[in-house]
């Protein structure tokens, strides 16, 4: 008889032998299940299919062989495969169950003075090694055993020779993951186990959450809801942990007025099965930007009272750091203020930052300061002789500046703290010929010019001519 002879067969639903079993259904009554939840419109998807073995004279336990599936999207889950054996049951000579009793009146399976235990996980101990046949399937989510079924264990029947096995559907519970682990074991020749038309079934109705948040103080929040399949869906509920009104809790897609920031919205799905999923989401609710007030721009006269500033030089300043930042010209916000980067104004000119974070904007006054550049002029080079006082008088904008004088001479000044002064050469610049003056602004402010030198050429004294002889 060959596999696609054994498929034909129906198996029957087993009485309930402990544990958590597995379910055997007729093959007919499998295809009935399955054309009825088709006819009330929620759907289900195959997400696994694998064509399965068959193993002959294993001698001892094969595999596992592992079936497994990404199930992120599932709600739940149903597994299901067949099976087949090359011979019966019962009977001498045929597959051995692991408490069979031959003809004889004796276990079949007494090889070693003890019975077999009946223990899939020790399929070797005792009397089993040797003797006992059987398929093992164990169904995992995340790794945890949620069901199994063992077909050669006590009583095994010849109706078991081949069948469909399904389990489920089981709810995932936020499981990730499932798998099918089949071992099998065969001592003889003509003895194969064979399992084959391996699936996994998934109700897609894990739920997600798309809101429009942040937003503003009243805005509505928006609250859409999917599944990765809406039609496996057969309940949407909202919940919230805060004052916000949901207006449509039982809709997919609904909205909230009042939302708190902070406040956590939760969709729950429900499948056929009565399985169900949930998202939640965090939303923000910003009551709008906060500005910084009182920030000025600072920058040097350029000639006339006006100076180019980069109003965006400001923006972290203006903004806290958060948020997006533009400028205007005036407080309603509809002048842009171009270029930014090199905006013209005189001194006192405000500009309106307007400050935009989470689709909430605010204005806040900027005030443009013109300082005025600083300079020194120390007045042309001068000519002296030896070590008469040279008259210095150098000017400043503004006038007042304070300013130093300085020389790598050896002369001295009358007050090196004043514009208007003089300096007396020292017998080194006299030596030398020649002394170089700089005067330095040293007054505050950003606005502060290069130091500025004048040379003075130092020629011998005049000397006195006695005349002729006497």
């Amino acid at each position: 008889m060959d596999f696609k002879e054994l498929q034909t067969f129906s198996s029957f639903q087993r009485p309930f032998r402990g544990g958590r079993r597995a379910k055997r259904y007729p093959k007919v009554l499998f295809i009935i299940l399955f054309s009825f939840f088709s006819n009330i419109g929620f759907g289900q998807t195959t997400i696994l299919t694998a064509p399965g073995a068959s193993y002959n004279d294993s001698d001892g336990p094969t595999g596992p062989d592992i079936y497994s599936v990404d199930i992120s999207c599932c709600s739940s889950v149903s597994f299901s495969f067949d099976y087949a054996f090359s011979l019966p049951w019962e009977g001498d000579g045929n597959m051995e169950y692991c408490d069979e009793i031959s003809s004889s009146g004796q276990p079949s399976c007494f090889t070693t003075g003890s019975l077999c235990a009946c223990d899939p996980s020790t399929p070797l101990a005792g009397s089993c090694n040797g003797c006992w046949d059987f398929l093992w399937a164990q169904f995992f989510l995340d790794g945890s055993n949620v069901g199994s079924e063992l077909i050669g264990d006590s009583g095994t029947t010849n109706a078991e020779q081949v069948g469909t096995i399904t389990s489920g559907p089981l709810c995932t519970n936020g499981a990730t993951n499932a798998s099918m682990e089949f071992v099998t074991q065969t001592w003889a020749s003509e003895e194969t186990a064979s399992f084959f038309n391996i699936a996994i079934i998934c109700w897609q109705a894990v739920p997600s959450v798309v809101t429009n948040d942040p937003i503003c103080g009243s805005e509505n929040l928006t609250l859409d809801g999917s599944a990765c399949d809406n039609g496996d869906v057969v309940s949407w509920q909202w919940t919230n942990t805060g004052t916000g009104v949901i207006n449509n809790p039982a809709g997919q897609n609904t909205f909230a007025t009042g939302a708190q920031n902070g406040e956590m919205y939760t969709l729950t799905t429900t499948d056929i099965n009565g399985c169900s999923d949930t998202e939640t989401v965090s939303v923000v609710v910003n009551p709008g930007p906060t500005t910084v007030p009182g920030v000025t721009l600072t920058e040097c006269d350029e000639g006339g009272g006006s100076a180019t500033f980069d109003l965006t030089s400001a923006n972290a300043a203006v903004s806290g750091g958060v948020g997006t930042v533009a400028w205007f010209t005036d407080l309603a916000g509809t002048i842009p203020a171009v270029p930014a980067t090199s905006f013209s104004a005189t001194n006192g000119t405000i500009v309106y930052a307007q400050v935009t974070f989470a689709g909430c904007s605010a204005l806040e006054p900027v005030t443009l300061i013109v300082d005025p550049l600083i300079t020194v002029n120390a007045g042309p080079d001068q000519s002296s002789c030896g070590n008469a006082t040279v008259s210095l008088a150098a000017t400043t904008t503004p006038v007042g500046t304070p300013i130093l004088w300085t020389t790598p001479g050896d002369g001295t000044f009358g007050n090196p703290n004043s514009p208007i002064t003089g300096y007396v050469p020292g017998l080194g610049d006299i030596a030398a010929g020649f002394v170089v003056l700089t005067i330095t602004p040293t007054g505050g402010g950003s606005c502060v010019g290069p130091p500025d030198q004048l040379t003075i050429t130092i020629g011998d004294p005049p000397t006195a001519d006695a005349g002729g002889p006497y």
